[in-house]
């Protein structure tokens, strides 16, 4: 069986050779996150090395004394492609694909399990491929003739900045080594394939996946307690279970733009298993360390799942979260992934919540409220960090915006990560329509209309301008358009705010100096001013300033007086 302990110090060895070879201070001077365009994953690009497209394996045998499996490096490798091969391109989106090609046959003359080594460290295997490889390839699979499954793996040396990158074997010494009931039928039990599924994916460094609460021989803690993941437990026969969505991140495999970052507020999202909204990320106020959720469900490379719905994992890659760093972080296998709640049983899945649940993750409520096609909707309530928004400190509007943050009316204005309102930024119509209908409660058209020429079905406004003009609180400007990308001046915002709110609109009054009452927008000037959503722009004289463009903190401002 695999351990901590083996895993460890294999990955411990290769990424040290790594680490001094890629010169210790570069590595340590460098920011860890600045190849993750969200700052979620350290070395994130560093290590997808191998996680995209085309990643060749040559495949090796070898025999040892006491072998008693029948398997060659040409059936070992036809077996891999054959199965471990589509596995990946189904987890990955067809994002990686790992082929395998018979190498040779390599004779030992130690035993497979030695005395000294129980964790079946196959160092003369290792040593005999490594010599008599012609390389070329992207990393070794050995496959020792004996009757065990377990396996271990490297990733080898990945490309950190400013360092030697060896990207073929043996230089980068990068492999995979596993018994030979992995490859073949044994006593009538089918080749353990997942074995070699997971030792691929430490391989394209990912870690296991565990709770940390069952301690194992010698006090050593037991890494194999989550079965919804093929870094963790499950059966050792089947590929029908995946992994988890920081792992497909961390690859490459899902887009920032399949993300989203609550900080804080009310907010419902609908969250897919394979396409759209496929986490959601809960920031601590420490660097690299989160909690993620996503949605898993019984189809194509998870029918095996032991349960669906919505799962929850943090991850810790802090100097704390594990025995490695590079830099001061935890990398690649060394990345602490914990299920949340940690659990005793390696079969438990209390992380997994069906609809109907509702549970805690610090100081955010989420209740999974439906089941959605290939989704769950779920409702996140409260703060995950203290501070939503960085760049408001000290805005006179930074109250007003927090009261709309918290009511769901704004996630910011930099997603997926959501930590920056833009203050300073003008309003366009198009995010006026997103803060107008979440402000009165009204949902997003479920269907595309057409009723503007310059708004387009797959715009993220569409929906919220195609319900606005079905409110009538908008027939855009007259010709046709909607003008999405227009900022909006404070005399367009005065007649948004008294549609949507249905204020009582009359005649236009000469109470500002610079709104004549005849002017179109007039009576709405009016209509907000009676309802104390503005005081004009100066006091002495009056004045409105109609023509000015409305800041984004300003807008914070108005519909919280709206509101209240």
């Amino acid at each position: 069986m695999r351990t901590a302990s083996t895993r460890n110090i294999r990955i411990a060895a290769s990424l040290l050779a790594c680490f001094v070879i890629a010169s210790p201070a570069r590595a340590q001077t460098t920011d860890p996150y600045q190849s993750d365009p969200i700052d979620l994953i350290a070395y994130r690009d560093e290590t997808r090395t191998y996680s995209s497209g085309a990643d060749n394996w040559e495949v090796w045998v070898c025999d040892v004394p006491d072998g008693t499996v029948a398997v060659t490096a040409a059936a070992a490798a036809a077996l891999f492609d054959s199965s471990v091969r589509p596995y990946f391109e189904a987890i990955s989106g067809g994002a990686y694909s790992p082929r395998f090609v018979a190498a040779g046959r390599v004779v030992a003359s130690q035993p497979s399990n030695w005395p000294d080594q129980p964790f079946r460290f196959q160092s003369e295997c290792e040593s005999l491929v490594r010599n008599g490889t012609a390389g070329g390839s992207e990393g070794a699979i050995i496959v020792v003739d004996a009757d065990y499954t377990g396996g271990y793996a490297t990733g080898g040396v990945p490309c950190f900045p400013g360092g030697f990158c060896a990207g073929t074997y043996p230089q980068n010494a990068r492999l995979a080594v596993v018994g030979g009931s992995t490859s073949a039928t044994v006593g009538g039990v089918a080749p353990a394939l997942r074995t070699v599924a997971h030792e691929i994916g430490h391989a394209i460094f990912w870690p296991h996946s565990f709770g940390g609460l069952v301690d194992f021989e010698g006090n050593i803690v037991y890494e194999y307690d989550n079965p919804m993941d093929v870094m963790s437990g499950g059966d050792r026969e089947s590929l029908d279970i995946g992994t988890i969505g920081v792992n497909r991140y961390a690859s490459g495999w899902l887009d920032p733009t399949e993300l989203i970052f609550h900080r804080g507020g009310s907010f419902s999202y609908t969250l897919r298993a394979n396409a759209g909204l496929q986490l959601i990320v809960l920031p601590t106020e420490a660097r690299g360390v989160f909690e993620t959720i996503g949605v898993r469900l019984r189809s194509g490379a998870d029918a095996g799942l032991p349960a669906e719905g919505v799962e929850v994992y943090r991850i810790d890659q802090s100097p704390a979260g594990c025995g490695f760093q590079i830099g001061g972080q935890c990398v690649g296998p060394d990345r602490r992934t914990m299920q949340v709640p940690a659990i005793n049983d390696p079969a438990g899945t209390a992380h997994v919540h069906e609809v109907g649940s509702s549970f805690s993750i610090r100081n955010v409520t989420v209740d999974v409220a439906a089941r959605t096609g290939d989704g769950f909707v779920v409702t996140l309530t409260g703060a995950s960090v203290a501070e939503r928004f960085i760049d408001d400190d000290g805005n006179p509007h930074e109250p007003n915006i927090e009261f709309i943050a918290d009511r769901g009316i704004t996630r910011g204005c930099n997603p997926p990560t959501v930590d920056r309102f833009c203050p300073g930024n003008g309003v366009t119509r198009a995010e006026m329509a997103a803060f107008l209908l979440a402000t009165i409660g009204e949902p997003p058209a479920s269907s595309f209309s057409g009723t503007f020429n310059d708004v387009p079905a797959g715009a993220w406004y569409a929906p919220y301008v195609e319900a606005l003009a079905a409110l009538q609180i908008t027939s855009g400007l007259g010709d046709g358009n909607y003008g999405p990308n227009l900022a909006v001046s404070r005399a367009e915002m005065a007649v948004f705010l008294a549609r949507a709110f249905g204020l009582p609109v009359g005649l236009g009054s000469t109470f500002f100096s610079d709104v004549p009452a005849t002017e179109w927008y007039a009576p709405a000037v009016e209509a907000i001013r009676e309802a104390g959503v503005t005081t004009g722009c100066s006091a002495s004289p009056a004045r409105y300033c109609p023509f000015d463009a409305v800041r984004r903190d300003q807008m914070a401002t108005f519909l919280t007086r709206a509101l209240q």
